[in-house]
């Protein structure tokens, strides 16, 4: 039974992450964060993590989020260093990343005072403030609960400086993570059904296949079946080495379109389906096309096809009820379904391999020859943190992974995520093995995260695509002129998109106490690699790559 004790709001509120599980605090303090600084030395069990800049916090508690599959702590200033935190909790926000971000503010007697909870409301699920010091562990309770229940998400608690530093009674409970469960025996019959009948089903997998813990139910159900499968989202939902896995949905790929379109059954699970920066149409399924649509995220993007079922619940047990329930001797063919899903994807490899080969031994390295020799590198127990924005599939094609815990990439639409989440899944899985792929553009939103390395000695190694431009936007722009403007010839122009000045990060990391190299010949790669493991520090390795499109 937990005994009731008298202690200050912010003794509360250290009482109350440890209850959690919270190891790590993520943050960037300020004069108002005063009282939880202090407090927070006296807890042996909290590691604080300082940054010099909110949005290396960010990408930190998101990538810690995503780790452990539950809410994190982030911990910003007032007004100001919160609204610096906004971008990133933006993307946690939309993709639903877990996290309890505070602040702490002036007395509420103060008229100084901002209103924290309206300036956060729009990129949080739930935003309250602390006015009292017993109001603490009720609204941390709810706080870690609304995180973490679906649709998951940041939410926000301040705390007047009056409720940190105000005496009372209190009792110390955590949270409970929610439990969910399948779907109907109706529901489940009539998805089975659909299976039985399909001669050609494909299955879509996205982010909630991996946080539900459900990557070897998915490979069951598509082994059974004889299923085309495709990955869509950051997370890895399916072994990408398994070979009905033919590739990461692209609403972008013609081929893919083909494909789908050429199905009798698609069943979506877990994934933003059809998610890109560009309308191309309401119903992007054939009419001749039946849709399932699968999902523990009842916000999902994938949820605007009109489908046949929308089935919400743990995809784990929805899968286990699928396989409990289909009769297997109505599937005709699966042998010949999967010979024929090996075709296509040997015919898209082989046409993957001679577009890289062209540029295999340029004189400035190509990104499919980087990731090529890094996927060569990497120790069987790294975690990799993908952030390579423009050159994502470079990464995906030629580095592969077996299971969930594997890789994340980053997901919404800013970029400085990358340094920031490297740390955060160092910090998350200290007995691994981590790698952030990032992006030159991207790493320089959050370059204040090297100094963080430094300063605690966390052991993860940055891998910076150094393509002197933002290569993504030029991607964008050409797919836009040509498939949205339809434009015959593209004008070839990108205004203000290349780095004439080319960052240096090899110098900027060592400025801040990492130790970097810069690499030009890609046979170099697997002997840096080495050398920053066996150095159990920080390093940085700079990529010479070729950004051309």
């Amino acid at each position: 039974m937990v005994k009731i004790m008298k202690m200050t709001g912010k003794k509360a509120l250290m009482e109350c992450i440890k209850a959690e599980g919270i190891t790590n605090v993520y943050g960037n303090p300020g004069t108002s964060e005063g009282p939880i600084m202090e407090e927070i030395v006296r807890h042996k069990e909290l590691r604080y993590l300082l940054t010099l800049q909110e949005g290396v916090a960010t990408g930190m508690a998101e990538a810690d989020a995503r780790v452990n599959n539950k809410a994190s702590f982030l911990s910003l200033h007032i007004d100001s260093g919160l609204v610096n935190g906004f971008s990133l909790m933006n993307d946690a926000y939309t993709t639903g990343t877990p996290m309890v971000v505070t602040s702490a503010t002036y007395d509420v007697r103060n008229l100084r005072n901002r209103d924290l909870v309206e300036l956060a409301k729009p990129f949080t699920k739930w935003s309250t403030q602390v006015v009292l010091p017993d109001q603490v562990p009720s609204v941390m309770r709810k706080a870690f609960t609304e995180a973490n229940t679906h649709p998951k998400g940041p939410v926000f608690v301040g705390f007047s400086s009056n409720a940190l530093d105000g005496e009372a009674d209190m009792e110390i409970y955590p949270s409970s993570i929610p439990v969910y469960g399948g779907l109907d025996d109706p529901a489940i019959k009539e998805i089975s059904t659909s299976i039985e009948n399909s001669s050609y089903p494909v299955l879509l997998v996205g982010d909630r296949v991996a946080e539900d813990s459900a990557l070897k139910e998915a490979v069951e159900l598509a082994e059974k079946i004889g299923m085309m499968v495709f990955i869509e989202g950051s997370n890895i939902p399916f072994p990408t080495n398994h070979p009905q896995m033919v590739g990461y949905h692209s609403i972008r790929s013609d081929k893919q379109r083909s494909l789908l379109d050429d199905s009798d059954l698609i069943i979506s699970a877990g994934a933003d389906l059809f998610s890109d920066w560009f309308y191309e149409g309401d119903v992007l399924i054939s009419d001749k096309t039946e849709f399932i649509f699968l999902d523990s995220k009842p916000n999902s993007q994938g949820n605007r096809q009109p489908s046949k079922i929308t089935g919400l619940g743990n995809l784990k047990v929805i899968f286990k009820q699928l396989l409990d329930t289909i009769n297997y001797s109505k599937i005709e063919n699966v042998k010949n379904r999967i010979d024929e899903i090996s075709k296509i994807k040997k015919e898209i490899d082989e046409n993957t391999k001679k577009a890289a080969e062209k540029n295999w031994n340029n004189s400035l390295m190509s990104p499919e020859r980087a990731m090529y020799e890094l996927g060569n590198s990497l120790p069987k127990d790294t975690i990799l943190v993908n952030d390579a924005i423009s050159h994502r599939a470079a990464v995906m094609e030629y580095i592969k992974f077996e299971s969930s815990d594997q890789m994340i990439s980053g997901r919404g639409g800013s970029i400085g995520w990358g340094v920031g989440a490297t740390l955060g899944v160092q910090c998350a899985a200290p007995d691994k093995n981590v790698v952030g792929i990032i992006g030159d553009g991207s790493a320089m939103m959050t370059v204040q995260g090297y100094w963080t390395a430094a300063n605690d000695n966390i052991p993860c190694i940055f891998i910076i695509l150094n393509n002197q431009s933002y290569r993504i936007l030029k991607v964008n722009i050409d797919y836009y002129r040509k498939k949205i403007r339809e434009e015959v010839e593209t004008s070839g122009d990108y205004p203000y998109m290349d780095f004439p000045m080319v960052l240096n990060h090899t110098e900027i990391a060592k400025s801040m106490g990492v130790d970097a190299v810069r690499i030009t010949d890609p046979s170099e790669i697997n002997t840096e690699i080495t050398k920053a493991i066996n150095s159990k520090k920080p390093r940085l390795i700079e990529l010479m790559i070729d950004g051309n499109l």
